[in-house]
């Protein structure tokens, strides 16, 4: 195989699963409030302790909220709080098969980030990324909610920080994986299946954390990137 950008990220791809960030966010200081302590953003693996229970009391409140979106107006259905619809943890492998070749060229990774408050869940937010070999990395906001009472206390940026965080975490782990080599040109666009300009300045302001965790030379273990193009683009 040809040493091009496409064929050094099937080799990456093919190493292995792409792992899930897992590191909690805790005592968020975008809030710059004295509670601010009480908050956590989880990254929620899989086999988590008491995960059903905890997925379990956010349908509920959901079922007792109003059912439109906070930020958009539009149903909110939860959806991804259940567990046969939304595998997290994991990375699904895309394959191309043959009679005598199997070739993984993507991987997609689902997270589900849990908001408490001292410990309760009041929130969670659901993203979806995608890798391929042909150079490019989607991630698409799926769903998120915050119970009533904290939607105005700017914890939805949480969020935001916690995908790019989980981003440039898949970027940096193709770069370590082809170490010694030419660096990676990689195309990033952002997504969303909600629809209002709310949900827009959040990806936006994703967006922007990433430019600044790309340009900053001085992080230890930055991806080497020969070229990086951040984009958003919207689905509806």
């Amino acid at each position: 195989m040809n040493d091009t950008n496409d064929s050094r990220l099937r080799v990456a791809l093919q190493a292995g699963s792409i792992p899930m960030r897992r590191a909690p966010l805790l005592g968020p200081d975008f809030l710059g409030a004295d509670d601010a302590e009480r908050y956590a953003i989880y990254t929620e693996p899989q086999d988590a302790p008491g995960r059903a229970e905890l997925l379990a009391t956010l349908r509920a409140k959901l079922a007792r909220d109003a059912t439109t979106l906070p930020w958009t107006g539009e149903p909110m259905l939860g959806e991804t709080l259940e567990d046969e619809d939304w595998s997290v943890g994991v990375a699904e492998e895309v394959s191309l098969s043959s009679d005598d070749l199997d070739e993984v060229v993507g991987q997609i990774v689902n997270y589900r980030l849990i908001l408490t408050r001292d410990l309760d869940p009041i929130g969670f937010c659901t993203f979806a990324i995608n890798l391929d070999d042909y150079g490019a990395l989607f991630a698409t906001l799926c769903e998120a909610w915050i119970e009533g009472p904290y939607r105005d206390a700017g914890l939805g940026l949480g969020f935001m920080q916690q995908m790019a965080d989980a981003i440039y975490a898949a970027v940096a782990e193709l770069d370590d994986r082809l170490a010694g080599g030419p660096a990676l040109e990689l195309d990033i666009a952002i997504g969303r299946e909600l629809s209002t300009g709310t949900v827009e300045s959040l990806l936006q302001a994703c967006l922007e954390i990433l430019g600044e965790r790309f340009q900053s030379p001085e992080l230890s273990g930055a991806p080497r990137l020969s070229s990086i193009r951040l984009g958003s683009l919207a689905i509806n």
